[in-house]
C-alpha cells in the first residue's frame, strides 16, 4: 500500500530535538521558500531544495537533489535516485538528522478496526475495540460502576438492559455503519457527563477520534488503534490534539510544543 502521509522528527547535530510534524506526501526539504519545511538558511549548506520524499509501498522514496549530500543510516544517498527508506529509518542531511514515520492520517485511513474506547480512571487504564465490544455506564449504592458488552449493536444493548429495567447513565458502542456513539438517556447530578469539557444533553451523540467524555473521575478516550495524540497540558483543558508540535491546542490554544505524546491505552 503506498504511503500519503509521512511524520517527520526533526533533530539537530548534537540529537536534541527541535520538532515534530506531520505532512502529506510529497515532501520537499531545502532552505529555500518553496521548500515545504524549511531547514538552515538560504546560501548556507542545505540547498533550497535538498531532497524529496514520495509514498512508496509501505516506505518512503527518498531523493538527494543537493550539493552536499544525504545519507541514509550514515551512508550516502546517489544523487537524483530515488531510494527506498523503511519508516523508523533515519536520514542524515549537513547539520539536521529527521527519523521517518507513517503518518497517523494514513494509519487511520487505512486502519481495518478504526476506532476504540480507552478508559483512565484511578491511574488504571483499559481500552476496547468498538467494532468488538461496548461499554456501559451505571450508577448504584456503590458509585459508579462500568460494563463492557460483546454484542455491538446499541440497540440491542438498550433493549436488553429495558428488560432488565436497567437504564444506563452512558453506552458507548458502534452502530450499523461502523460509527462511535455515545448514548446518554438520563442524568445524574452526582455524575455529570461532558464531551471535550462540554456538558453532555440527554440524547444520541456522533463520537469522532480523538474525543474525550468526562463522567467523575472516568476519563474515555476515542481512539484510533493506528495513531497516536497529543495531550494538551494545560490543566484546565487536558484535551487531546492530532500529532503536530508545531500548532496550539484546537480547544484552548495552548502552545503544542511541549505536549504529551498519548498512545492508545
Amino acid at each position: 500500500m503506498q504511503l500519503t502521509h509521512v511524520q517527520l522528527l526533526v533533530l539537530d547535530a548534537s540529537g536534541r530535538i527541535l520538532f515534530e510534524v506531520e505532512k502529506p506526501l510529497p515532501v520537499i526539504i531545502g532552505s529555500g521558500l518553496k521548500a515545504d519545511i524549511r531547514l538552515g538558511e538560504p546560501g548556507g549548506v542545505i540547498s533550497k531544495q535538498h531532497l524529496l520524499i514520495q509514498g512508496g509501498e509501505g516506505g518512503f522514496l527518498v531523493t538527494d537533489k543537493s550539493k552536499n549530500g544525504t545519507s541514509r543510516n550514515g551512508i550516502p544517498l546517489p544523487k537524483d535516485h530515488p531510494i527506498f527508506v523503511s519508516p523508523t529509518e533515519k536520514i542524515s542531511i549537513p547539520g539536521f538528522t529527521i527519523a521517518l514515520k507513517v503518518g497517523h492520517a494514513h494509519a487511520k485511513a487505512h486502519s481495518g478496526n478504526p476506532l476504540a474506547v480507552c478508559i483512565i480512571e484511578r491511574g488504571l487504564q483499559k481500552s476496547y475495540p468498538l467494532a468488538e465490544a461496548a461499554v456501559a455506564w451505571f450508577t448504584g449504592a456503590s458509585g459508579l460502576k462500568l460494563e463492557a458488552i460483546a454484542e455491538a449493536n446499541p440497540a440491542n444493548i438498550l433493549a436488553a438492559y429495558q428488560r432488565r429495567g436497567r437504564t444506563p447513565l452512558l453506552l458507548v458502542a458502534q452502530d450499523g455503519e461502523a460509527k462511535a456513539k455515545a448514548f446518554h438517556p438520563v442524568e445524574s447530578p452526582s455524575y455529570p457527563v461532558t464531551l471535550n469539557r462540554a456538558p453532555m444533553a440527554i440524547g444520541e451523540w456522533a463520537l469522532a477520534d480523538l474525543d474525550v467524555v468526562h463522567i467523575k473521575k472516568h476519563r474515555v478516550e476515542i481512539r484510533n488503534p493506528a495513531g497516536a495524540a497529543l495531550l494538551c497540558v494545560n490543566p484546565t483543558c487536558e484535551l487531546l490534539n492530532s500529532y503536530d508540535r508545531t500548532g496550539n491546542c484546537v480547544w484552548c490554544g495552548y502552545v503544542l510544543a511541549g505536549a504529551r505524546s498519548e498512545p492508545l491505552c
